[in-house]
């Protein structure tokens, strides 16, 4: 699983080399995250910020508050008959845009800002796992009398397909964004039509309106695929973070289990494992008030984008053509599996530490023997894992299992309330 997982995340940097970097890039040759500091390495990606996604986004603001001026002034939200701007199909551009021209520019805001801690948190645990992961073969050997032999496994076809398939979704933003856009355009929901419908836009000449098209296709386009870069990125490390942190935990419960069994297993050598949970620990404590805040950002963007996606799944089937409608179900469906996979991924943390502590407590070379009484010391002062999310040091609620439940019913909820107001 993490050859897997490193095969995706080189396909995704190889497909944005070209790209202007971003604060946070991914190494194909280390296989670690680099963090950019520097303000002149990041210039193309300040002008990417600036004249693509914040001059679309500036526009959809603009659009949006516009619509809420002629709601105070109309006493209700103008029709489509009333405000051409006001259509469903409007608003479901400013929402798209916002999403990802908005939530790309906080994204990279965040990223920069916490740029050190996230690369030391995600490098440092791909570190234990390495560790761990040799650790692991040598026990086996151990244990084997060194007479295993490397086995080959057969990739079936459907593995295979299944490999390449994960692969895609940084190829399909770059050449699904121009085929967005034409529709855009050609639904005149790009930001440009906005700004110039004001200028009377329909009487310009042909070159004129020629070329504000032209500008506009090549604003969003490379808009759509900025916003893809960040928002990509952003989701491959949460997902990595949290995978290689439950894996790390399962090695090292795994590993004990299976020392433990062994008649020659020393004190010192279960006594790495305490060391080993204690630098998970103050890896974790290192980086815990960002964390708390961008779990917290992020949970509330993606619910947000959730909902956004099923109101248009249900309320749009016959407004939008069917290849561009199919993406609003699909996106909704693949958002919840990979948002539900790493939440359960996050709850399984306590539920794993808890177990392997409470042996470790009772563990008679560790613990009531005696023996290397600083580790007993240790074992007996460990809490579990818990992850929170907050603002800063503020946590607001603990992410486990019954989180995961009600953040589950709050979408539901949220997307049938909307949708029946509506």
């Amino acid at each position: 699983m993490t050859d897997v997982m490193f095969q995706i995340a080189d396909s995704y940097a190889r497909m944005y080399s070209r790209w202007p970097p971003i604060a946070i890039i991914w190494s194909p040759e280390t296989h670690r995250l680099v963090s950019i500091t520097d303000p002149r390495a990041l210039i193309g990606w300040i002008l990417s910020c600036i004249f693509t996604m914040g001059l679309s986004q500036g526009i959809k603001l603009l659009q949006a508050g516009y619509l809420i001026i002629r709601t105070v002034q109309m006493g209700h939200f103008p029709s489509s008959a009333e405000e051409p701007f006001a259509s469903p199909m409007q608003l479901l551009s400013i929402a798209v845009v916002t999403i990802g021209s908005g939530g790309g520019i906080l994204i990279s805001l965040f990223g920069y800002i916490f740029s050190r801690q996230i690369c030391t948190l995600l490098n440092q645990l791909l570190i234990i796992e390495e560790h761990l992961t040799q650790c692991g073969k040598v026990t086996k050997l151990r244990m084997n009398g060194n007479t295993d032999k490397p086995t080959k496994t057969k990739k079936t076809s459907v593995k295979l397909s299944l490999r390449k398939t994960i692969f895609m979704p940084p190829m399909f933003v770059v050449y699904m964004a121009p085929a967005l856009v034409v529709f855009a355009l050609i639904a005149n929901l790009d930001p440009l039509y906005f700004l110039f419908y004001w200028f009377s836009y329909h009487g310009l000449s042909f070159p004129v309106r020629f070329g504000i098209r032209l500008v506009s296709f090549v604003t969003l386009v490379m808009s759509a695929i900025s916003a893809g870069q960040v928002l990509l990125g952003c989701g491959y490390v949460f997902v990595m973070a949290a995978w290689t942190l439950l894996r790390c935990m399962r090695l090292i419960d795994e590993d004990y289990k299976v020392r433990t069994k062994l008649l020659f297993a020393s004190p010192k050598e279960l006594s790495v494992f305490v060391i080993l949970y204690n630098r998970v620990i103050l890896i974790l404590a290192g980086v815990a008030a960002p964390q708390a805040s961008v779990t917290l950002f992020m949970l509330v963007g993606c619910a947000l984008v959730i909902i956004v996606l099923n109101i248009m799944s249900v309320n749009m089937h016959d407004q939008l053509p069917l290849n561009i409608y199919l993406m609003g179900p699909f996106f909704s469906v693949v958002l919840i599996i990979i948002l539900n996979t790493v939440l359960k991924f996050v709850s399984y943390y306590e539920h794993i530490s808890e177990n392997m502590l409470r042996l470790w407590k009772n563990d008679p070379i560790l613990v009531v023997w005696g023996v290397h009484k600083v580790h007993g010391r240790r074992v007996a002062a460990m809490r579990p894992i818990r992850v929170f999310m907050g603002i800063w040091t503020t946590n607001l609620l603990p992410v486990n299992a019954q989180f995961l439940c009600h953040y589950d019913a709050f979408i539901a909820d949220s997307t049938v309330l909307l949708t029946l107001n509506n």
